[in-house]
């Protein structure tokens, strides 16, 4: 097994920065800050989204074995609803900032906006993945 140099500095960078959001977490919460505000809930996706990097890079690095189709997939796309949620929460925090009359006013319709656009992109990836895996196992 031949390690290859650039992607074992892509991993050491994912879970560098994943130490870091662990950190920030740890520091968040000892602090005790309210666990609904925008900075826990983008920690919280953004440590989800670097440990599901983190295993595809670490398995690419270790592997030599081709992988299934699913596992390939789904380690590769399901990152992208939780990096696209996370920052997401950006214009809506500053939206909150910067209109904050306008906001509340919205915010009722936001929120399950908000929510219902994750979730959907979560059922998309979890269906894209799974219709191609069953295609390409049929296509061998």
């Amino acid at each position: 097994m031949i390690i290859e140099p650039f992607k074992l500095i892509l991993v050491l960078t994912n879970f560098s920065i994943l130490s870091f959001v662990v950190v920030l977490i740890i520091d968040h919460y000892n602090a005790h800050h309210n666990i609904t505000s925008y900075s826990s809930i983008f920690h919280i996706m953004t440590f989800l989204w670097l440990t599901i990097r983190g295993i595809f890079w670490l398995l690419t690095l270790t592997t030599t074995e081709n992988w299934k189709a699913f596992t390939f997939y789904f380690l590769y796309w399901m990152p992208n609803p939780l990096e696209f949620g996370s920052f997401m929460l950006l214009p809506l925090f500053f939206a909150q900032i910067i209109y904050p009359n306008d906001f509340d006013a919205y915010w009722k319709h936001i929120k399950p906006l908000y929510i219902s656009v994750l979730i959907g992109l979560f059922g998309f990836q979890s269906l894209w993945a799974i219709i191609a895996a069953l295609e390409s196992v049929s296509i061998k």
